[in-house]
């Protein structure tokens, strides 16, 4: 018997309007510490807008992917990348939730939301 072993799905996220070089940087950390922790990172999108509200076009793309079950995991550097907003913060980790997926920092670990936190 063969075991296959299948690696969670994730995608990356970053909010940088840094250099290119420092933002590929930023991508490079989040592959290492996808492949050190058992994660198939699928691509990492990069937001290089102003605005920090948890409704902008590329965070609805981002969750249509973890609707769509194409990723489970939704990885970021910090969950502040998402939204400063502690509100908004709650709002975005229901959400993921509820599509049965989890937000996972590179250094803060796994972003838990429970219903009766939020």
């Amino acid at each position: 018997m063969i075991l296959i072993l299948i690696k969670e799905r994730a995608f990356g996220f970053v909010k940088s309007r840094k250099s290119d070089l420092k933002v590929m940087d930023m991508g490079a950390q989040m592959y290492q510490f996808a492949e050190d922790n058992g994660l198939k990172l699928l691509d990492v999108i990069v937001d290089r807008k102003g605005s920090y509200d948890v409704d902008r076009p590329i965070i609805n793309e981002l969750m249509e992917g973890l609707e769509s079950g194409r990723y489970s995991v939704i990885l970021v550097r910090d969950i502040n990348d998402i939204t400063a907003d502690k509100d908004e913060q709650k709002y975005f980790l229901m959400q993921v939730k509820r599509y049965g997926g989890e937000v996972v920092s590179i250094y803060d670990g796994s972003m838990k939301c429970n219903y009766d936190e939020c």
